[in-house]
């Protein structure tokens, strides 16, 4: 018996042996930590609406509590007011001193009231005792500013809470003021017991279990603990309270604070939590239970594809051995198809090879012969013998297996392989190369090692470390680790293939030639038939799994910082920028293609996009002989466009040597949607082909939907500041001239001034009020006289010096500014201007289609600083000048009066 013949059940117990802790952290954690977090988030939503539910309840039994305080202070004024009626009697007043008979009426009230230990009868200052039920000495009482009035009655006042040691106990003294409609009257005062102030027996019997606190908002006194400690007993000692609940005394300074401790919040929790935990218990055993299925299968499938890999491999390496030892064709024949039989359990295994007349003849078979018993298979496609999968080559090795959809990808590469060690052992002379061809057929890399030094090595081995083909052979395998704790791992993995000749190690990190980082898994066996330490090596790349990982945290962190972004360039480079950074792309930029054809770019990041306009030459129109780039489909299309080999698809392009020399080979592009409409393409191109899948074009997609709505976000933004621009400007302007209004003008009058002490210049301020202006008005009308004023403004504006200013203060008012004025010659420089500026006037205004209307103007003018330094004094003084110059009208000179010519201080005359 060959001694590979157990070499299959080596395998399944090393698989066996070999756990993946992390797979079942994540298996049986994950639904852990899932139904934790469920659970925690109902727990806490049940406890705080425990926490909810008793201090609702605490708060009604304080608010009862706080009611009957209310009504016995209510209760205790309403007798004090009753006291005070009786001492008025028919007289209706209180006159100091007291009667006789008011005294006698006094006590015989008292006596119907022996709740009163004591009472006084105070004086009109609420000080003085006048008469008292005790044997006091003292002829003042406490001083009423003391007490305070209560808010809802202010003849009834409350004193502060203190120790009396005329009733030995603690006491709030009370008073109530004579209402009366001249001065006041007597006080009566009477303090009133805290014992029974506080008292809690009138409450129902399940309130009494709380720990109520009065507390007087006035002093912050607590009124409970007062009562306490006159009575040297020491309040209750209750738990750590954790809450609080406060209800005031309605219309009076006190406040009921009744403590709601943890224990009675847990209790109450935890009476109704049973139920609720036995569900959460029952869910995660569910959860589990599944989980564990899962897992199951997964392991399942994981170990038959394993199996099936591992004795495939096995299956070659020992048909490439055989090969290389094989002495006759027809014995090496046999041993691969009994080979094929023994380790991949296939039902038949033949090899055969046509004769002259294109029928195949049997060199070698295993397995099932009677099935193949008078059965003719030609290599002639038009015969019905000619159909099956036997080609026309030289001959043909057919294995068959019992079980559908056997024949995976990874199995198709080894049976390949072991049909060029077929190849390899009938021709001695080619055995290097056939070997070499063997190999390089896989999809993983491969390494024959030999004490840790590669004897050789498939090229895709070396292609993954990006070396050249023979780079690796007789080089010491340390020299293809990122770390020395890589390389350390792989020697654990020696000792356990030493003892299961099997052994897999997950996730080893490799360095590349060009210093990237390249992530395989490693499944090694050792050969059993060789006396020395050989063994063969498959890598299996899976960096595209943590680069796929790396990929969706840059695009979402991309698509998330693209909302950071303040304007639509920043926006569109952080976002160009980001995804090229650690990413499989290594170029991205945003463009739109014009109604000429022409391309837009916006902005780029990346290999080769600098010169991006040169795909120009490549868009419809120019090049209809290729396929359209992706970019120029995805803007026709308004659709995402990706091909992933752009560079085969444009091989007849003009644009292919730009493509190939910044090698884009996988291209995607993307619209991206502003307002509802396209408005651009976002195209991302890698170096590596098949790099867009469903879940890395889903990202794409994500990150220009996110990327159109901050632009509509951005655009949201500018119209809004848009709308609020022109609500100022027309809060800042006439609505009939479009000249600036009052606002406007105190907004820069200040400023001009501020400009002119700057500069030592002057500044002239004056102020017009047109003549005739009403009988325009009443002759024509008031549309008539809008007309008039917007003509008389534009004609004002357009004569003014473009320092100059000019406003409406309304009606027929206006304000002229005029700055840069020397302050030696301002006088004369202003006169030059209002000499010009009254040629507004000088000719009638149409004011109708047939007629027109002349107005004269009145000007006062004052000058800074000679005039003063303040705007609206300024205002004020060319007003009182254009009013001076009203009253001369008939007699002046000039239509306009400075300000400095008038008299000091002249009072203000009405207008003629």
């Amino acid at each position: 018996m060959s001694p590979f013949s157990s070499f299959f059940a080596v395998v399944y117990q090393a698989f066996n042996a070999i756990k993946k802790p992390a797979s079942a952290v994540m298996g049986y954690g994950l639904p852990v930590l899932v139904v934790a977090i469920c659970a925690t988030a109902v727990e806490f939503d049940e406890y705080q609406h425990v926490v909810a539910k008793i201090n609702e309840a605490a708060r009604r039994d304080s608010q009862v509590y706080a009611n009957l305080i209310m009504e016995r202070l209510d209760t205790r004024f309403t007798e004090l007011d009753m006291a005070l009626a009786a001492l008025r009697g028919s007289e209706n007043r209180l006159d100091p001193p007291l009667s006789p008979q008011v005294e006698m009426s006094l006590r015989h009230y008292l006596l119907s009231r022996p709740a009163y230990s004591t009472f006084n009868v105070l004086g009109a200052d609420g000080e003085s005792i006048q008469w008292s039920t005790s044997d006091q000495k003292k002829t003042r009482d406490e001083p009423l500013r003391d007490f305070s009035p209560v808010p809802k009655m202010p003849y009834h006042f409350l004193g502060p809470v203190h120790y009396s040691e005329t009733l030995g106990t603690v006491v709030l003294s009370m008073r109530v003021r004579e209402k009366d409609s001249g001065s006041a009257g007597y006080f009566l005062g009477s303090p009133y017991r805290i014992s029974r102030f506080l008292d809690e027996q009138e409450l129902p019997p399940d309130y009494r279990n709380r720990d109520f606190t009065v507390i007087d908002t006035r002093s912050g006194q607590s009124l409970t603990q007062l009562l306490h400690m006159q009575g040297q007993v020491h309040p209750p000692l209750s738990a750590r309270q954790e809450m609080v609940v406060l209800a005031p005394v309605p219309g009076y300074p006190f406040v009921v604070q009744t403590p709601v401790s943890s224990s009675r919040v847990w209790h109450t929790y935890t009476q109704q939590a049973p139920a609720r935990w036995s569900a959460e218990v029952l869910l995660l055993v569910l959860l589990l239970l599944f989980s564990e299925f899962l897992i199951r299968r997964r392991d399942h499938e994981q170990m038959a594809h394993l199996r099936r890999l591992t004795a495939f491999n096995t299956f070659m390496a020992q048909a490439s051995q055989c090969a290389s030892q094989a002495n006759d064709e027809a014995g090496l024949l046999q041993e691969i198809c009994d080979m094929a039989i023994r380790y991949t359990h296939f039902k038949i295994a033949l090899i055969a090879r046509p004769d002259e007349a294109q029928w195949f003849q049997m060199l070698a078979m295993s397995g099932a012969r009677a099935y193949l018993d008078n059965i003719a298979i030609s290599a002639r496609a038009d015969l019905p013998e000619g159909q099956g999968t036997i080609g026309q080559v030289w001959a043909v090795f057919s294995v068959y297996h019992e079980k559908v959809d056997i024949f995976d990808d990874q199995l198709q590469i080894l049976l390949k392989e072991v049909c060029i060690n077929i190849s390899m052992g009938l021709d001695r002379i080619y055995s290097q190369q056939l070997r070499a061809a063997l190999l390089d057929n896989s999809l993983v890399g491969i390494l024959l090692v030999k004490n840790r030094v590669v004897q050789m090595n498939n090229s895709y081995a070396t292609y993954m470390l990006g070396l050249e083909p023979d780079a690796l052979v007789g080089k010491p395998t340390e020299i293809i680790y990122a770390e020395r704790s890589e390389f350390d791992r792989i020697t654990e993995g020696y000792e356990q293939i030493a003892q299961n000749r099997t052994v897999r190690v997950t996730g080893v990190r490799l360095a590349r030639s060009d210093g990237q980082m390249l992530i395989v898994d490693f499944s090694g066996v050792k050969l059993s038939d060789l006396q020395n330490d050989i063994s063969v090596w498959t890598l299996e790349d899976v960096t595209s799994r943590e680069v796929a990982r790396r990929l969706y945290h840059a695009l979402v962190n991309t698509a998330d910082a693209v909302l950071l972004a303040t304007n639509e360039n920043e926006m569109c480079s952080r976002a160009c920028q980001d995804l090229v950074r650690d990413t499989l792309f290594h170029a991205v930029w945003i463009g739109r293609v014009s109604e000429l054809g022409q391309l837009e770019v916006l902005a780029h990041a990346g290999e080769g996009t600098e010169g991006i306009e040169q795909i120009n030459t490549c868009l419809d129109g120019y090049c209809s002989l290729s396929p359209p780039l992706v970019v120029t489909r995805a803007w026709r299309e308004k659709d995402v466009v990706y091909s992933n080999d752009e560079l085969a698809e444009q091989a007849d392009s003009p644009c292919f040597e730009f493509i190939r020399t910044n090698n884009w080979r996988a291209v995607l592009s993307a619209p991206i949607r502003r307002d509802g409409q396209i408005w651009a393409i976002m195209t991302f191109a890698s170096p590596q082909m098949q790099v867009f899948d469903e879940s890395s074009i889903a990202l794409c997609k994500r990150v220009t939907s996110l990327l159109g709505h901050a632009l509509d976000k951005l655009d949201v933004n500018r119209r809004i500041e848009g709308l609020q621009e022109q609500e100022a400007a027309r809060a800042r302007h006439d609505v009939l001239t479009g000249l600036p209004n009052r606002l406007a003008l105190t907004e820069y009058l200040p400023q001009a001034l501020a400009r002119a002490q700057r500069q030592a210049t002057s500044v002239a301020v004056g102020l017009i009020d047109l003549d005739g202006f009403k009988l325009v008005n009443d002759t024509y009308g008031h549309e008539a006289g809008d007309r008039l004023l917007q003509q008389l403004g534009q004609s004002l504006q357009a004569r003014l010096r473009q320092t100059d200013y000019v406003a409406r203060l309304g009606g027929d008012e206006f304000v002229v500014v005029f700055e840069g004025l020397t302050t030696a010659q301002a006088v004369e420089q202003v006169e030059v201007v209002l000499t010009t500026l009254h040629a507004s006037v000088e000719k009638p205004f149409p004011v109708t289609a047939d007629e027109t209307a002349t107005v004269g103007m009145t000007l006062g003018v004052a000058l800074y600083p000679q005039d003063g330094l303040d705007a609206e004094y300024l205002l004020k003084r060319a007003d009182k000048a254009m009013y001076h110059a009203k009253q001369n009208k008939k007699t002046r000179e000039k239509w306009w009066f400075l300000a400095k010519d008038l008299a000091e201080e002249a009072p203000d005359a009405p207008l003629p």
